[in-house]
């Protein structure tokens, strides 16, 4: 999980950037790839074995205040030995504003259908609406409340 300060102004600038059809994840799919891939070769010392190519937006959804949720699909293409397989990935993205940093949450899986939009955007929905829950200040602490709870530094 990585943060960003934002006001709600910035954050209103960051949810509009999202929604242009001019941005591409291109680069952020190969920060990705290339982090799976280092993995790859320092635990099991074998060459490149994933690619994500071309995603892009297919929606915005459950537009919030202090929330934006986006789905994405992608061509990966992975090569664990030497047989390659290539198939649709559906992630669904959430961008949030807690406490005044801009955190980003993600979930995904194989494409098969309608029933895969459904479940990982549901998926993300219930995780995202936890985080928020757990960094409203209203609730109590549980063993698993402090790993998605923001902590303050100041």
């Amino acid at each position: 999980m990585r943060t960003v300060d934002a006001t709600p102004e910035i954050f209103g600038q960051i949810k509009q950037h999202l929604k242009s059809t001019a941005l591409n994840f291109q680069g952020m799919a190969d920060k990705a790839a290339a982090a799976v891939n280092d993995y790859l070769k320092y635990e099991r010392n074998t060459p490149e074995a994933l690619r994500i190519n071309q995603p892009h937006i297919i929606e915005t959804f459950d537009d919030r205040p202090d929330s934006i949720c986006l789905t994405v699909v992608s061509n990966v293409q992975i090569a664990p030995n030497e047989k390659t397989e290539n198939f649709a990935a559906l992630s669904a993205i959430a961008v949030l504003n807690l406490q005044g940093k801009v955190i980003s949450i993600s979930c995904g899986g194989e494409y098969h259908d309608a029933e895969t939009i459904k479940a990982i955007k549901s998926g993300l929905t219930n995780w995202r609406d936890q985080v928020i829950k757990l960094n409203s200040g209203n609730s109590g602490p549980s063993p698993t409340a402090d790993s998605g709870r923001l902590q303050n530094s100041n």
